[in-house]
Order: C-alpha cells, then sequence, then structure tokens
C-alpha cells in the first residue's frame, strides 16, 4: 500500500505525468513502430495484414507472397498467405498454392487441397488426385477428397477410387459423398456399389433426391 501511496497523491493532485504513468498501465498498448521497422511484423501482425488485404479487395501482390510464404517459418501464415494467393488466380499464385501440398505442415497441406478445389479445373483434379494418392496424412486425404467432390466434375470419379478403396473407414465414407457429388447419382453407404458404378458407370443409377441434396446444403 505504501509503494502506490505516491502513485496515488500524483493523480489525485493532478501532478503525475500521464504519458509517462501510460507506459505504466498493464492495459496501455505499448507504440510497437520501433520494433516493427527493426524487426518486421510478428506472426498475429501478418495474419492481420493478410486478412485485411483479402477483405480489402485491392490487388494481390502474388510475387511479394510467393517470396514471403518461403521465408516464413509460422505456418499459420503459411496458411492465411495460401488463402490470400487463392484470390490473386494468377498462374503464380496457382503455383505456389500448388506448392503448398508439399509443405512440412499437415494443415497447410488441407487448406491448400482446400483453395484448390475452389479454383477448379483440370490441374485441380490432377493435383487433388495427387495429394489423395501420395500424402502421408490422412487429414490431407480426406480433405483433397471432398475438394474432389465439391468441384462435381464426373471426370474426378476414377480419382476418388483411391479413396473407396482405403481401408480408413473414414476415407471410403468421404469417398462415397463425394461420389455422390461428382455423380450426382445416390447408391448410398455400400462402398462396393460405388466401386461398381466407378469402374463401369450406369446411367440408369439411381439419382441423387432433391431431399438428400437439400440436407446436404443445410
Amino acid at each position: 500500500m505504501l509503494a502506490l501511496a505516491p502513485v496515488i497523491s500524483a493523480l489525485v493532485c493532478g501532478c503525475a505525468n500521464t504519458s509517462k504513468l501510460s507506459t505504466w498501465w498493464p492495459w496501455q498498448s505499448p507504440d510497437q513502430s520501433a520494433d516493427l521497422v527493426r524487426y518486421g511484423p510478428v506472426s498475429w501482425q501478418k495474419i492481420e495484414q493478410l486478412k485485411k488485404l483479402r477483405k480489402s479487395g485491392a490487388a494481390i501482390d502474388d510475387s511479394q507472397l510467393a517470396e514471403q510464404i518461403r521465408a516464413e517459418r509460422d505456418p499459420i501464415v503459411r496458411i492465411e498467405i495460401v488463402r490470400t494467393l487463392a484470390r490473386a488466380a494468377t498462374p503464380t499464385a496457382g503455383a505456389v498454392i500448388a506448392a503448398a501440398l508439399q509443405d512440412p505442415d499437415v494443415d497447410v497441406r488441407v487448406v491448400a487441397c482446400q483453395e484448390i478445389g475452389k479454383i477448379g479445373g483440370e490441374e485441380a483434379s490432377r493435383l487433388l488426385g495427387g495429394a489423395l494418392g501420395s500424402d502421408t496424412s490422412v487429414d490431407v486425404r480426406l480433405a483433397a477428397t471432398k475438394a474432389l467432390g465439391n468441384m462435381r466434375d464426373p471426370q474426378a470419379v476414377p480419382l476418388l477410387v483411391v479413396a473407396l478403396e482405403d481401408p480408413d473407414p473414414a476415407l471410403q465414407l468421404r469417398g462415397m459423398e463425394a461420389m455422390r457429388l461428382a455423380t450426382g447419382k445416390d447408391l448410398g453407404n455400400d462402398v462396393n456399389r460405388w466401386r461398381e458404378y466407378a469402374q463401369n458407370p450406369d446411367p440408369n443409377a439411381p439419382e441423387e433426391s432433391l431431399a438428400a441434396k437439400m440436407r446436404r446444403l443445410f
């Protein structure tokens, strides 16, 4: 209590230098501009900058972000770079996102699968099929399978066979759901029926019902 007496007295009497006291208060945010110039932004600042860039609609410097992701050690920041590059929709951005499929961090590779699926197209199918067939993480393989299904491209059916043949029940289930989306058919949750369909597509196979489509949306 005695230690606080001088501070309380200064405040009451109006003799305190508030500019000096502001650096003492624990809830006062210190001025970090000097550190920012000297050391550069820390992870949370980089993330905020990237989010603001995406929301702003401003032009995205894909070459600058390509350099940034190569030097970035924080996987959370690399995730935000991948998401930002996906908005650029340029060949350079696409190449960097494709390279992110080889990132050492699983979460970065998962987000790369998600963004590649949103981009779509033949190259996207090829990349996702490669991730589904070769990645060592089941989380990445699940993400690649889901992304292939969300593209709703019948050409993805041969790629999805890998998920149907996998011994992991979760991957089989995700593969069947992706097949439903890619084909518009509904063969239930019988993995063997879906395997047969993948080998010999039946145009007379039952279509997915409108009710099932609505359930998936909500």
